[in-house]
Formats: C-alpha cells, structure tokens, sequence
C-alpha cells in the first residue's frame, strides 16, 4: 500500500518542530565575503548576517572512486554579479547546513567548493563547483634536516 505525498507531509510535519537550513558564504581574496541563505528572511548565524536570496545546490558527486563536479545556482545579486564577473582568481563557497529548532541552531553538516565555472545572466548566476581537496594542491619539497627537524635526530 503506497502513502500519498500530502499523508507523508503531514506525518513528517508532525514529527519536526525545526527546519533544515542552508547557509553559503561566498570568498574571493580582496572583496567582501557574502553570506546568504536559502530562505524567506534574512538569518544571523554565529554573530553573521545571512541575506535570503534563492538558491539551489546540487551536491557533488562521488562514483568509482572519482569526484563529480556539483552546481549552484543563485538568483541574481548585484554585488556578487560584480566580484563573480571582475574576479581572476580562486572563488571559494562554503555550505553550511543547520537545524534550526526552538530559538537555536545546531550545524548539521559543512562542505568547501571551489567554483571551476560561472555564467551570469540577468535572471540568475550559474556555478559549477568542485570539491575543495587540499591532498591534490602541489606540496613544496621539504628536506628533513636536524635543523628543520631537531625532535627526529636525537
């Protein structure tokens, strides 16, 4: 026997006195972070103000032991259309999803991106985002010595 989508909506409504609740900052070197939320009012979140704006955030995806990109599309804002459309370097988004629940907020989970493309309309901004990984970053070599390393030659 199948429950119908209104039945589980109900249910689940019963269940949750909270929400679930999506909150970017977005951070290129020389501009100001912004921070924004996928919500109908504006949120502060760890002394920071969050503006709502809509969005949507596919995640990433993972397969065969290789990452996939993810995407984001954000309605458009004149002061990210700026930074996104003059900016030559790295553009980092940081997701940070929380429950929010009776007046307080718990982290739920966080994941860093990289943007790897842009597209920018009038109507919306488009991201494609990949996994900030720091293990594929080139390391510079570093030659163990007694005075680098004093506590290994003893």
């Amino acid at each position: 026997m199948a429950i119908s989508a209104a039945t589980l909506a109900e249910l689940y409504s019963q269940q949750t006195s909270g929400a679930l609740i999506e909150l970017l900052s977005i951070e290129a070197d020389g501009y100001d972070t912004q921070y924004i939320t996928n919500n109908t009012i504006d949120l502060t979140y760890n002394s920071q103000l969050y503006t709502a704006i809509p969005f949507v955030l596919t995640p990433h995806t993972e397969q065969n032991n290789s990452i996939g990109t993810g995407s984001l599309t954000i309605a458009n804002m004149e002061a990210l259309i700026t930074v996104l459309r003059s900016y030559q370097g790295i553009i980092t988004i940081t997701l940070q999803a929380v429950f929010y629940k009776d007046g307080s907020f718990d982290p739920v989970k966080g994941m860093s991106y990289i943007v790897s493309d842009i597209d920018c309309d009038s109507q919306a901004i488009q991201a494609t985002l990949k996994v900030d990984d720091c293990l594929d970053d080139e390391m510079l070599y570093l030659e163990l010595t007694p005075n680098v390393a004093p506590g290994l030659f003893i």
